[in-house]
């Protein structure tokens, strides 16, 4: 039983290698075999690095089959192991984990108007404190980046765990309206950041594309975003956005296309003198 349980694991190691789609129901039963915790096979993986391994080869095919052994796996002795698990159990619609996370998060927010003229603002109430739950499920209570306040940053992965369309669901918005409302209160930068990550994480093409137009996303951000938009719509975003840096990653994203009037205007008047019909010959001017 051992020996079965590794030559699976080498099994899925391999599809997700070389990018096999992964069937499903073929693989329920096999995962089975691992689900139990207490089952000697799954702590015989013993490497937490391999444990991971095996965890990114169930990205492929990723479905609510797989929610009852990743549940188990939240609890792994290592927190890079726990932190993958959570990653993927968010990836799952409907899941548990987003379950147990929005009813801890959804109360964080709350829209209100401002001013004489009833501009809408949202208002963002920080975590006080991270339940022992809110941290089983992916938010981690150390590690806030330099600028980042502790409750800012327990808040903001909240925030980020959650399908950017829940807040649309609770608040009867769009993207474009409740980027707007953030805009209007004191935590924009938050909750900008806090929905980028979430955009990238359920792959929102909607959300992306209101972040590139209507926000200042991260910069480090601003590719993964792009990435998520049809490539028809990129050249569009990339005219209408006021972020000059998302201009330069839509110019490098699409090799081979042919650069329109108005992109090469636009990348002119950025500083790029050019003299280039495609987006390969413009590849050396911003790299």
């Amino acid at each position: 039983m051992a020996s079965l349980f590794r030559y699976d694991f080498r099994r899925l190691e391999r599809r997700h290698a070389t990018g096999a789609r992964r069937d499903t129901e073929q693989f329920a039963p096999k995962r089975s075999i691992g689900g139990d915790r207490t089952n000697p096979l799954y702590l015989e993986v013993d490497k937490a690095d391999q444990r991971r391994e095996f965890l990114r080869a169930l990205e492929l095919g990723l479905s609510s089959l797989d929610e009852p052994f990743l549940e188990t796996v939240l609890d792994d002795k290592s927190i890079v192991v726990r932190r993958a698990a959570a990653d993927l159990l968010a990836r799952i619609p409907g899941s548990a984990l987003l379950q147990r996370v929005a009813t801890q998060i959804r109360e964080c927010l709350m829209v209100v108007t401002k001013g004489i003229l009833r501009q809408k603002a949202i208002e963002v109430s920080l975590l006080s404190e991270v339940p022992p739950a809110l941290a089983r499920d992916g938010v981690e209570k150390k590690g806030a980046p330099q600028g980042t306040g502790e409750k800012a940053w327990w808040t903001l992965q909240g925030i980020g765990i959650l399908p950017p369309s829940v807040w649309c669901e609770r608040f009867s918005m769009s993207p474009d309206e409740l980027l707007k409302a953030a805009a209007a209160g004191d935590d924009g930068d938050l909750l900008t950041t806090a929905w980028t990550h979430a955009a990238i994480r359920h792959s929102d093409a909607g959300w992306a594309r209101a972040l590139l137009l209507a926000a200042n996303p991260p910069e480090n951000s601003i590719k993964n975003l792009f990435e998520l938009l049809a490539p028809g719509d990129r050249e569009i975003v990339a005219l209408a956005s006021q972020s000059q840096t998302a201009l330069y990653v839509a110019l490098a994203g699409i090799h081979g296309a042919s650069l329109s009037l108005g992109l090469r205007s636009r990348a002119s008047l950025g500083g790029l003198f050019l003299r280039c019909e495609s987006w390969a010959d413009l590849l050396p001017s911003i790299i």
